[in-house]
């Protein structure tokens, strides 16, 4: 048995091969506990999303929706995932595609989880970091939303796309 102290004199020995990839903090349960809190910000009636945009290294969920009640107006919610908080967002911008949201059931916590734990291995990046997710329509036109895992390696961005349930479409390098 290897003692902490053993391996902090080994120090720069370790190899990357032995390194573990770095953890992913989102599972399928905090983002359905995210999405809860939202939507319980957004209000009983069912709001259409425009952009989910989650970070994996601030630990947050920001969602663009369209307010029932003022089909013209976005409006935008945090959720932090380390205290349970949620916040007006603050990432207004005008170039939303009011014609381009989908309903919020159609966001799957357990999709989201799936794309997220297959993207390392989907961009052939074993040990890199995951960054950042989207779930959203890319142009208005497109048939449905889709899925974009952003995931990082020294220094170098890679972006795995799913569709609705998952399925990987392509990787950009």
């Amino acid at each position: 048995m290897t003692t902490s102290a053993q391996v902090a004199q080994q120090g720069s020995a370790t190899t990357s091969a032995t390194a573990q990839p770095p953890e992913i903090w989102w599972t399928a349960e905090s983002l359905r506990k995210a999405f809860d809190a939202i939507n319980a910000e957004l209000g009983p009636a069912t709001a259409d999303y425009l952009e989910v945009k989650i970070s994996a290294l601030r630990r947050t969920m920001f969602i663009a929706a369209v307010d029932p009640n003022a089909p013209t107006t976005v409006e935008e919610y945090v959720y932090n995932g380390d205290d349970g908080s949620v916040e007006p967002g603050t990432e207004t911008k005008n170039d939303f595609h009011l014609d381009g949201g989908f309903t919020g059931d159609s966001v799957s916590a357990q999709v989201l989880a799936k794309a997220m734990n297959s993207a390392r291995a989907d961009t052939g990046w074993a040990d890199a970091r995951l960054t950042n997710v989207m779930f959203m329509r890319v142009h208005p036109t497109d048939p449905q939303p889709g899925i974009a895992v952003v995931v990082n390696q020294n220094n170098r961005d890679k972006t795995a796309y799913y569709d609705m349930n998952a399925a990987l479409l392509k990787v950009y390098p």
